[in-house]
């Protein structure tokens, strides 16, 4: 992921399958008002992360636009990031445990098996 994709993510993440709206992720990346352009990147994002989550064996529409609204992680992110089953995540023993996202080569270091799901992306 890069820098922007991260915080992309990582807001619609914690929404927890609640809409964001652009702006408020306009403000959350790039720290000011939107602007044409930023909001024009926010659909280079999102298209970029869709791609990158159909890779890793999500549906396509797991991350979805809301038109005039914003942007969500459906249900099924959540859902299927806690399966013991799928790549790259471990499953937690405590079921109520939020999933952890590990970014890039902090993976190598993490420790999955000490009560926390681990999602690396």
């Amino acid at each position: 992921f890069t820098k922007n994709q991260q915080k992309f993510f990582q807001k619609l993440y914690d929404a927890h399958a609640s809409i964001v709206s652009r702006e408020e992720l306009c403000k959350y990346i790039w720290n000011k008002e939107p602007s044409n352009s930023n909001l024009a990147q926010l659909s280079v994002l999102s298209k970029d992360l869709r791609r990158k989550f159909i890779n890793e064996g999500f549906s396509e529409d797991v991350l979805e636009t809301v038109w005039g609204k914003g942007y969500y992680l459906k249900n099924e992110f959540y859902d299927l990031c806690r399966r013991p089953d799928k790549k790259y995540s471990d499953y937690s023993t405590e079921s109520n445990t939020e999933c952890q996202i590990i970014w890039g080569e902090q993976a190598a270091i993490s420790e999955p098996n000490k009560g926390n799901l681990f999602v690396i992306v």
